[in-house]
């Protein structure tokens, strides 16, 4: 590298996979740190539309070299001391100021593209295996910080343009000329995690998604009652009982031979990749109507989906107490439906619709609500196992599918419609009742 006192800075960020993160040594949980780089928004538009390439060798985008050539520092913050990798961990490629081309490949190399629709410059995550890496040195129950000693990245090599412009005929027996400027953080990183010896893994729910005519689903019928296209029916003249609409049910059940209690509302403490959208949302599980915000309702024809997923603001804290009201319990074999109406003002008449339940995530353990709260108990304090956030979440998912066409008031009922699981069901939304196409 050369020895110019020139500085060209990066914008670096270190970051794990989860939220509050952990090294499950067990591997239920992947552990990884990325280095998240970037360049200045107006450095992009200076230079134009050029790629960055850096040579990864020996420099900081390797964690067993950054920690061998002290560009990174492991630290046991349980013990206070300084951790270091063993003689036979130790990483041999990069050292001293040439590169030993025959240990570079074109995995030796990460290339920073240019996206001028980013409004912050083009963003690159580089994962650092740190798993592997830090494995055999690391010991159960502790905490370490992970941290750059300063801000010089030990890049030995860069230069603008993308690998394919920088070596047309492949990796060169001898790399060209670099740029001469030391390659520089904007500031000093660190990321702190804990080590456990298992993360257990989540079970599954057998969920069966289908639609049913036979449920009344008042808040539809009430809206029925309103559409000047309706025909005059009991329900809309002197009749208070509510119109027979298609209702979505899901049927829910514990396969396992063992009771599982189940966070339905609010905050849910399990681990979750960084800058994951907040989902307060009531879950399936809930009591009540189904909120449709957990289904996606898409128009066949034009792809568009009536219920769209959107980022949330949470005014509750995620260590607030919890109440058994917020916990689901589920019996060995027990079975649970809920229902939901359609968005019935929302469709256009004679349009195909595709209906599934969106995969989402809930906060879980086996046992009951008693052995979670304690016999009696109505309030779960904070400090407890559900708000250390270190559980894998329970996916609420299921594989089936249902579409519904609406019709005009003018159309004929002429059949039921019959749901096998796991396949697709056409049928038609016709004034408030539900008929087979």
């Amino acid at each position: 590298m050369s020895s110019s006192n020139e500085a060209f800075t990066l914008s670096v960020d270190m970051q794990a996979n989860f939220n509050g993160p952990i090294f499950d040594l067990s591997g239920n949980a992947p552990f990884e740190i990325f280095l998240n780089i970037r360049k200045n928004k107006l450095l992009e538009t200076r230079l134009d539309a050029r790629h960055l390439t850096i040579l990864r060798t020996g420099s900081i985008f390797y964690l067993r070299a950054a920690l061998r050539k002290d560009l990174i520092q492991l630290t046991d913050e349980t013990r206070g001391v300084r951790v270091r990798l063993a003689a036979q961990d130790q990483e041999i490629t990069g050292e001293g100021p040439q590169v030993d081309m025959s240990r570079v490949s074109e995995d030796s190399f990460i290339t920073l593209p240019i996206d001028f629709s980013k409004p912050r410059g083009t963003l690159l995550s580089v994962a650092l295996d740190a798993a592997a890496c830090l494995r055999d040195v690391v010991e159960v129950g502790h905490q370490y910080r992970l941290e750059f000693r300063d801000k010089n990245l030990g890049v030995q090599w860069w230069s603008w343009g993308s690998p394919e412009s920088l070596f047309p005929d492949g990796i060169p027996a001898r790399l060209p000329p670099g740029e001469p400027a030391t390659m520089m953080a904007g500031r000093v990183c660190s990321r702190r995690f804990r080590v456990v010896p298992y993360v257990a893994l989540p079970p599954k729910l057998d969920i069966r998604l289908s639609l049913t005519g036979t449920e009344l689903d008042p808040i539809s019928s009430q809206q029925s009652k309103a559409t000047p296209s309706s025909p005059p029916t009991a329900s809309t003249t002197a009749s208070p009982t509510p119109i027979p609409t298609p209702s979505l049910k899901l049927t829910i059940k514990n396969p396992h031979p063992f009771p599982l209690t189940l966070q339905t509302h609010l905050h849910q403490p399990y681990l979750s990749p960084p800058l994951t959208p907040p989902n307060p949302y009531p879950r399936i599980l809930a009591p009540g109507p189904l909120n449709l915000r957990n289904f996606s309702i898409v128009n066949t024809t034009t792809a568009e989906d009536l219920i769209r997923e959107s980022w949330t603001c949470i005014l509750t804290s995620g260590n607030a107490p919890r109440r058994r009201s917020q916990f689901l319990t589920l019996s060995p074999g027990e079975e649970v439906v809920r229902l939901g109406g359609l968005p019935v003002q929302r469709v256009v008449p004679g349009t195909e619709y595709r209906i599934r339940l969106r995969s989402v995530g809930c906060w879980w353990m086996k046992g009951t609500l008693d052995e979670l709260f304690g016999e009696g108990k109505g309030v779960l304090e904070v400090k407890t196992q559900v708000g250390r956030g270190r559980t894998l979440p329970l996916m609420l998912e299921c594989e089936d599918e249902v579409f519904f066409t609406p019709g005009g008031s003018d159309e004929e009922s002429d059949g039921e419609v019959v749901f096998t699981p796991g396949t697709s069901v056409m049928g038609r939304l016709d004034s408030g009742c539900w008929s087979g196409s």
